[in-house]
């Protein structure tokens, strides 16, 4: 009875003390998300008047960043080559765990072996596309951008850079999904890996920062970049 009391006294100890360890890390993951975004990159950065309209576009998670469809040279020619999208006006690009995009339609889909996979960085990434046959209408959950052309330069070569290309210099194309509207969606390979701490949201950020235009220092919540651009 003796032993059964201690086995059962270090299994509570190990369940309180793992239980401390989660909720400790999960503030301090939420205390460093809400921290560093409000720490800016670029803080100097103002919009250009006369610059390009870009948007940054979320869909209360995930960020995209929305551009003028015919400016990625080689890979605007391939993604022309898909039929039926002709020719969208504008759009979206957005960088995420592979597995996640395809194998998540619902948040009632999300398995444990995918979101441990994504959230540990085992599973390769994906470019989702979307595209955009009028302007985005501006709202809370999308912000018009006007940049100069230096920075837009810049983000259209951080885009560029994230694709995972062939030989040929061109995207893989991922034949997927269903469950998306396949008129308007394209899925192509990714490079790097998702993982807690570069999220969707920290990719879309990352680009924005690279790009010289105002972001965070850290940004893995799409609240993080959207409240940059809050006036």
């Amino acid at each position: 009875m003796t032993k059964i009391v201690k086995y059962f006294k270090s299994t509570i100890k190990i369940l309180v003390l793992s239980s401390l360890f989660v909720i400790g890390f999960v503030g301090s993951y939420l205390a460093g998300a809400w921290l560093l975004s409000r720490i800016r990159a670029n803080e100097a950065w103002r919009p250009d008047p006369k610059g390009t309209a870009i948007y940054v576009v979320s869909n209360g998670v995930h960020t995209d960043i929305v551009i003028p469809f015919d400016t990625l040279d080689n890979i605007t020619n391939y993604l022309k080559s898909y039929q039926p999208f002709s020719q969208p006006k504008y759009v979206a690009y957005g960088w995420g765990d592979k597995g996640f995009y395809l194998d998540t339609p619902t948040w009632g889909d999300l398995t444990f072996s995918t979101a441990f996979r994504a959230l540990f960085g085992l599973s390769s990434a994906a470019m989702h596309l979307t595209f955009y046959n009028n302007v985005p209408t501006e709202g809370t959950q999308v912000k018009k951008v006007l940049v100069d052309q230096k920075s837009y330069l810049r983000l259209k070569t951080y885009i560029k850079e994230s694709f995972q290309l062939n030989n040929n210099g061109l995207p893989q194309y991922i034949g997927c999904c269903w469950y998306y509207d396949n008129k308007r969606d394209m899925f192509v390979e990714a490079k790097g890996r998702y993982t807690l701490f570069k999220t969707c949201n920290v990719w879309a950020n990352n680009g924005l920062k690279y790009a010289g235009i105002k972001s965070a220092v850290w940004a893995p919540f799409d609240w993080c970049i959207l409240g940059q651009f809050e006036e």
